[in-house]
């Protein structure tokens, strides 16, 4: 099924929609018909963010989010395809806009603890009720580890949560955080999802 520029399996019980569910906690017409601009606006993060000794820098836009759902939700189709929690990785960070104060991931998840040679890699943080993810490629650890794609990154989940029964919505929210091969807009996600 082609979505946008995005290919999603047509089988598997995938649910691709254009329109939001309306089971979901969220109006996405009403409320987020704008772009989402600043990280005080609403629960859904749009950057992931490294603390240096004077500084913090963003680093990579948020790509995903689920709603209705928890962290652990969110990696369960993941590790059951054998994706390791607690990968080698660099601490980041969101803005949890209720404190202000920048809080490390509720929960990560790789193809891989090294990617040696590369890997699918995300990062979550649950902040209201909302779980905001960074889904990226990586490149391989040597001779410096890059993010490959961000794009590859996030469609690639994309097709693996559609195939394990998780509604789909395709680039519904404006974060206005374009960078590399990102558009800036993020997918959403909820959970159908049972084991």
């Amino acid at each position: 099924m082609l979505v946008g520029s995005k290919i999603l399996p047509e089988s598997s019980g995938a649910s691709i929609k254009d329109q939001p569910s309306t089971g979901a906690k969220i109006n996405f017409e009403n409320e987020w018909n704008e772009p989402i601009t600043t990280e005080y606006a609403t629960p859904v993060a749009r950057y992931q963010y490294k603390k240096g000794p004077n500084s913090v820098t963003s680093t990579a836009p948020i790509n995903m989010i689920a709603v209705n759902t928890s962290s652990e939700e969110v990696l369960s189709p993941l590790i059951d395809r054998g994706w390791v929690t607690q990968p080698k990785e660099y601490i980041r960070f969101a803005v949890d806009r209720e404190t202000g104060q920048y809080i490390r991931p509720t929960s990560t998840a790789a193809e891989t603890y090294y990617g040696t040679s590369g890997r699918l890699h995300v990062r979550c943080w649950e902040l209201e009720g909302i779980v905001s993810i960074q889904a990226h490629e990586d490149t391989g650890a040597r001779p410096k580890h890059r993010v490959a794609s961000y794009n590859r990154g996030h469609v690639t989940l994309e097709k693996i949560y559609a195939a394990t029964g998780w509604t789909v919505l395709p680039d519904i929210i404006n974060l206005a955080n374009s960078q590399a091969d990102h558009d800036g807009t993020a997918t959403v996600l909820k959970t159908d999802y049972t084991k």
